[in-house]
């Protein structure tokens, strides 16, 4: 006997319908899934081309074992770390974004503190020059107006007595808002001096450059030759040393012939326009850090603003394409993101 069977149609034909409509869904997911390369593939690979050099083959070979094994550890933790950043650097627009503005930014900030830098730090340097000449110009003029100072060759006593008379008559007074220190020395030619330096707390060996002396040397000779005494004054840029052994201090030394036989320096401190510049230097770079991480700041929000709404409409796209054709983006306004998501409805 031949049996029939029922056989319904429409539940066939529905569960056709949705066998298609999942292998649709599975053929779409497998087209928006890239391709990727598993961790293990990467590291076997790198491996391999370290395995093949034979300088490394060679290195590792004196090596021990755990050492060995430390390193391979240490380049896979690199690797992994690298993989990580390079594939959420190319998968991620606002980090992108984020960190070009970085660089940027902070590349320029540091070019123009630099800058900024170096003309306050010149203008304060010129500012010290300029008051330790006039100070030194003034004390020039007293200095040549004391007693004791004479166009003949100065016996030991006479010198001693004038060099520390005139040390202690051009020592800044307590009312005078510049500090600096006095030394008064002899011509390298007077022989059997009793000191060829007198100076009260100040090392002159280690504090005078030796240029500056020869070129007070070389004017005073000039001067004596013409036979007219000329304000001519020489600085240099030296280190402040003491007789005690302090730490010595940055400074500026000035120099100029005093007569015939003697020579008068001034030594001027510059450990406060070092103090101002130092915290000029710390306040920019705080302001810097501050505008850096404020433009991140601003960067990742507008970003934020762009790539959001883009994101939303590309999942939406993934879903329309999946089948589920109701799939609608939200508008959020008359701007070009709200055309873009009326356009897409």
């Amino acid at each position: 006997m031949v049996q029939r069977s029922a056989v319904n149609t429409d539940a066939a034909s529905s569960g056709a319908a949705q066998a298609s409509d999942q292998a649709e869904r599975a053929s779409v997911q497998a087209e928006q899934i890239p391709d990727q390369v598993s961790p293990r593939d990467v590291r076997e690979a790198w491996e391999k081309a370290l395995r093949r050099n034979k300088v490394v083959r060679w290195f590792v070979r004196w090596l021990p074992h755990r050492v060995t094994i430390l390193i391979r550890t240490v380049l896979r933790f690199e690797h992994s770390v690298i993989s990580r950043v390079r594939y959420r650097w190319h998968r991620s627009l606002q980090l992108r974004v984020i960190a070009t503005t970085l660089v940027i930014s902070t590349v320029m900030i540091a070019v123009l503190g630099f800058f900024l830098t170096e003309q306050i730090a010149d203008g304060l340097l010129l500012s010290a020059e300029n008051a330790a000449r006039s100070q030194a110009l003034a004390g020039l003029n007293s200095a040549r107006s004391l007693s004791g100072l004479t166009s003949s060759q100065p016996s030991n006593a006479t010198a001693e007595t004038f060099m520390w008379n005139a040390a202690e008559a051009l020592q800044p007074t307590v009312s005078s808002n510049t500090n600096y220190y006095v030394v008064v020395g002899l011509n390298s030619r007077v022989a059997n001096v009793y000191s060829r330096w007198v100076s009260d707390s100040v090392a002159p060996d280690a504090s005078l450059p030796s240029g500056l002396i020869a070129s007070v040397e070389a004017e005073q000779a000039q001067q004596q030759h013409q036979g007219k005494a000329e304000n001519l004054l020489y600085y240099a840029p030296t280190t402040l040393m003491f007789t005690d052994g302090g730490p010595g201090q940055p400074a500026i030394a000035i120099g100029a012939p005093l007569g015939n036989w003697y020579q008068l320096y001034f030594i001027f401190p510059t450990d406060q326009e070092q103090a101002t510049l130092q915290l000029l230097q710390t306040t920019l770079v705080g302001v810097g850090i501050a505008l850096i991480i404020l433009l991140a700041a601003i960067a990742s929000l507008v970003t934020r603003w762009v790539v959001l709404p883009v994101r939303h409409a590309a999942r939406a796209a993934q879903r329309v394409s999946a089948g589920h054709l109701e799939e609608r983006m939200a508008v959020g306004g008359a701007d070009d993101l709200g055309a873009l998501a009326t356009s897409f409805n």
